[in-house]
């Protein structure tokens, strides 16, 4: 069904945004994180790990509260929906900060 890596994948995460989407997120130690649509069976986006890093060994979805921040001119992390974090077997963690888009 979800057949786009080119090497082994080491994780999964399932992404619940509410009765309109279902996204499933893998990584794999081909050094990608793909988003799948459930519903639709596509790949949504890729993200490329970095050169240095030896392929996406674990990944973790955070989501976040919706609450907005009192100072528009603060950037924190309610500017973001989630947060998406993985590391390498020989790098350091990355965390990006997502939106539900």
């Amino acid at each position: 069904m979800f057949d786009e890596h080119t090497s082994v994948v080491s994780a999964v995460e399932y992404l619940s945004f509410g009765s309109n989407r279902d996204i499933i997120c893998s990584g794999s130690f081909d050094n990608t994180i793909r988003f799948w649509d459930v519903r639709f069976n596509k790949q949504l986006d890729i993200i490329k790990g970095n050169k240095g890093d030896c392929g996406i060994f674990c990944l973790k979805y955070l989501p976040l509260k919706n609450e907005k921040s009192s100072n528009e001119n603060t950037a924190s992390n309610n500017d973001y929906d989630f947060n998406l974090c993985c590391s390498s077997l020989c790098g350091p963690i990355h965390i990006w900060g997502c939106n539900k888009k």
